[in-house]
């Protein structure tokens, strides 16, 4: 079970419900589980019929799989270095910040310390659409509550795509330790909303 209580607060998140009091969509676009051989997975055609996207990912304890590691995803196909993050987290009664100026990916997730331990990441795409706004991503994640407190890692980023203005139409998901995703990890895209 992961820590994130961001599904259960969706309401909050998107505000009041559509016309007519109905609640807003809230849509699978697409989900892929790894089987162990492969480090990223594309998202490609994403429609453009909702408001904002939301990607949630398990990663599935893998005992073969002990690098500390980060979760990354790049859109559009652009590997430019215009990606803006900033992110926090804190773990063992611990807090550890950065923030960077720019970098090549957006990193949904950082400092998770092994793939040993299982963890939730979901990650916010707002206005995904927008032919005026910089594309705009924030995050939050958590590891599986453990005894070993140093592993149980909270944190939250936020950044945006500084050149032009595009919409999002794919989202190439990554792990950036040099391992492959353990197998059983799930990746899910969600249409929130319309647009």
């Amino acid at each position: 079970n992961g820590v994130m209580p961001f599904g259960a607060a969706k309401a909050a998140l998107l505000g009041a419900a559509g016309s007519g009091g109905s609640e807003p969509a809230y849509e699978p676009i697409g989900t892929y589980t790894f089987d162990g051989t492969s480090a990223t997975h594309t998202f490609t055609s994403i429609p453009q019929t909702y408001q904002d996207l939301r990607l949630v990912c398990k990663t599935f304890p893998d005992t073969s799989h002990n690098s500390s590691f980060g979760l990354n995803v790049r859109i559009n196909g652009n590997s430019d270095t215009n990606y803006y993050n900033a992110y926090a987290y804190q773990y063992n009664g611990t807090n550890s910040s950065v923030s960077s100026g720019s970098g090549s990916r957006f990193d949904i997730a950082k400092g998770l310390p092994s793939q040993y331990y299982g963890s939730t990441v979901i990650a916010d795409f707002i206005n995904y659409t927008s032919g005026t706004n910089q594309p705009y991503v924030q995050s939050i994640w958590g590891m599986t509550p453990h005894t070993n407190s140093s592993y149980n890692h909270v944190g939250f980023m936020r950044g945006e795509y500084a050149n032009g203005l595009p919409a999002v139409t794919q989202i190439e998901f990554t792990i950036d330790s040099g391992e492959n995703f353990g197998n059983g990890t799930n990746v899910t895209l969600y249409g929130i909303g319309a647009s």
